[in-house]
């Protein structure tokens, strides 16, 4: 009570008359004495100040209880209660001191759990203690202490812990495994990082414990019921809300799909969002729209209140391959199969900057297709462009000069990623009997790491948002996995 009063502002501080600043001062000192009386000392030392403040019938009491607490009164008549001489204070600084509703600190609490969980303070799921290590139970939180939940195994104790510094992912932990003649053909993780999402040729889309490589079923209850997020084609395009509330789909028709995370529903059907496969999809920050890129050419923003088309992006002549909201979402920036990126203001869907990718030994730049485009910074003015060929970029926005070359021990580039502090990129090359994982240092292009991660042909990579855990997958043989991947000892 001491600090609010202390932070209270000032002009709200001077229009509260002295006696019922007397009044707070005098409950604030009586009060302690109930509760220690070395504090409540202290509590009026600070607050008379050696003014005196305390006059009358009000000193009597303060002094009263300030020598043994069995004698704390709030009035002058014994019916005034600690209570009701409350009510009686708290109704007159009413006209003074600006008041908020009584859900408004639960607000505030809800709203700092949805942080903690979307940058990986929080996770959503752990292991049980008791129970099968395969079981996945809701995560308890202390709001007290701060503890994060326990987990049981070792195993499963190191895979949780936060990484405040990147390391470089080098032994397979776990597989993700899909039925015969199924794979996925997109992967994310959640950003909370408590799971993987994957959508795949058969049309399906499910969440995973990357922990287990199982399917999440103890607090989503869907997927154990087989009530499976569906579409009617290939799933080319998964996203996730900022909140991990939503997640966003596209497929091989064009159509876009958001679903609740944790009823499975779909709540916004755009059938004709684009008329080809959407390739990527990301949600805005405070999860309000959803834009998707496509196989015709398009960029397209969708509002889920209106369940309409907000903003297009005209002005790629190919498949768009990826987008990336920079600048507190007012940029966007996108790759395409057309062999060049595009920087775009998404308040008038104008095209505000088109980079080329430069010559490679005597080749025209524009034959090679980009595959994504990775910014470096908030303002997108440093990205990593990565084509389809042996080598990637580290590029500048200004003058699309390139700062960095990260070239490909064997083969050509077909994905790449980011480490959660932008220390590392990682791609991943085909080299016609396999693929090879690449780890590069961005700010020196030099090549940390080397290594064989599959003998089929990689479709995809991402990184975990907040801890060293690498993901790719790929269609081997008769059958699709997920691979994931952990630092080594």
């Amino acid at each position: 009570m001491l600090n609010d009063l202390n932070r209270l502002d000032e002009k709200v501080m001077d229009a509260i008359p002295e006696d019922l600043l007397r009044e707070v001062k005098e409950m604030t000192v009586l009060e302690l004495c109930e509760v220690d009386q070395k504090i409540s000392m202290l509590a009026f030392r600070a607050l008379d100040n050696g003014e005196n403040i305390f006059s009358g019938e009000a000193r009597v009491r303060v002094d009263r209880a300030l020598q043994s607490a069995s004698s704390v009164s709030y009035g002058s008549k014994s019916s005034v209660t600690k209570q009701s001489r409350r009510d009686a204070i708290g109704k007159r600084l009413e006209k003074y001191v600006p008041t908020a509703p009584m859900d408004r600190l639960t607000a505030l609490i809800t709203q700092a759990l949805q942080w903690q969980r979307h940058t990986g303070t929080l996770p959503l799921t752990n292991m049980s203690e008791h129970d099968d290590p395969s079981v996945i139970v809701p995560a308890s939180f202390d709001l007290v202490t701060g503890l994060p939940p326990v987990f049981a195994t070792e195993a499963s104790e190191t895979l949780a812990k936060r990484s405040d510094v990147d390391i470089v992912p080098s032994q397979q932990y776990g597989v993700v495994k899909f039925s015969k003649k199924t794979h996925a053909e997109t992967v994310a993780f959640l950003p909370d990082g408590s799971g993987i999402l994957t959508g795949s040729t058969d049309g399906f889309v499910e969440v995973w414990n990357h922990t287990t490589c199982k399917l999440r079923t103890e607090d989503l209850p869907y997927q154990a019921n087989d009530e499976i997020m569906l579409h009617e084609t290939n799933v080319l395009s998964v996203c996730s809300s900022p909140d991990g509330t939503m997640l966003g789909t596209g497929d091989s028709s064009g159509c876009l799909k958001v679903w609740g995370l944790m009823n499975g529903k779909c709540v916004r059907k755009f059938q004709e969002a684009h008329t080809k496969g959407i390739l990527t999809s990301l949600f805005v920050k405070d999860g309000s729209r959803i834009l998707s890129a496509s196989q015709d050419s398009l960029i397209r923003e969708f509002g889920l209140r209106s369940a309409k088309m907000i903003q297009e992006y005209r002005g790629h002549e190919s498949y768009v391959t990826s987008i990336q909201l920079t600048k507190g979402d007012s940029l966007l920036v996108s790759s395409s199969a057309d062999a060049t990126v595009k920087i775009w203001h998404r308040g008038t869907g104008d095209c505000l900057q088109t980079l080329a990718l430069p010559s490679l030994s005597g080749s025209a730049a524009n034959a090679i297709s980009i595959n994504s485009v990775l910014p470096l910074n908030e303002d997108a003015s440093i990205m990593v462009v990565i084509p389809r060929g042996p080598v990637a970029y580290t590029m500048g926005k200004d003058k699309g000069d390139v700062i960095t070359e990260f070239k490909a021990e064997r083969g050509d580039f077909v994905c790449g990623c980011l480490s959660p502090r932008g220390k590392f990129f990682y791609a991943v090359s085909s080299t016609g009997s396999g693929s090879l994982l690449h780890c590069f240092d961005v700010a020196s292009g030099g090549t940390e790491k080397v290594m064989e991660v599959c003998d089929y042909d990689v479709l995809g990579i991402t990184h975990h948002p907040n801890k060293n855990i690498l993901a790719t997958w790929a269609n081997e043989g008769n059958r699709g996995k997920v691979k994931l991947w952990v630092p080594g000892d």
